[in-house]
C-alpha cells in the first residue's frame, strides 16, 4: 500500500528489498543510507552513571558535536526520567552530567538553557 492504494501484489519470497523499497516510496532508491565520511567532533553531553529515583539507574553515554542522540525504550525503562534528569527537572542522585565540559551543579532547566541545552518531548 502506498497513500491508501494498492502498489503490488506478489509472492513475498519473489520480491526483492530494492523492490519492495520502490513499491512503498514510488520511485528507485539508488542510496538508502549513503556513507558520508565524519570525524567525531567535541563531546557536547556525557553522562556518568546517572542514577534518579527511582530511575534512571547507572546511565552512561557521550554525544559528539554532529551525532544525533535518540532514546528508545519500553513505558518503565526510564527513558523520560533520564531526559528529565539531564535537563535540570528531576534531580540526579548520583553520578555525572556534563555539557560543554561544564560540571557545574544544575538545579534548574534555566541553568541548562544557559549552557544551550534544549529540551523537546
Amino acid at each position: 500500500l502506498r497513500d491508501g492504494a494498492a502498489v503490488g501484489t506478489g509472492r513475498v519470497k519473489d520480491v526483492t528489498r530494492a523492490t519492495l523499497v520502490e513499491l512503498m516510496v514510488g520511485r528507485a532508491v539508488d542510496e538508502q543510507y549513503p556513507h558520508v565520511a565524519r570525524t567525531p567532533g567535541d563531546v557536547v553531553l556525557e553522562l556518568t552513571a546517572v542514577s534518579g529515583a527511582p530511575l534512571p539507574r547507572d546511565a552512561s553515554l557521550t554525544l559528539r558535536r554532529g551525532e544525533v542522540l535518540g532514546l528508545a525504550g519500553l513505558v518503565g525503562s526510564g527513558r523520560t526520567e533520564l531526559l528529565r534528569a539531564v535537563y535540570g527537572l528531576a534531580p540526579v542522585r548520583s553520578g555525572a552530567v556534563k555539557v560543554h565540559r561544564d560540571t557545574d551543579p544544575v538545579s534548574s532547566p534555566a541553568d541548562r538553557i544557559r549552557q544551550g541545552v534544549g529540551l523537546l518531548s
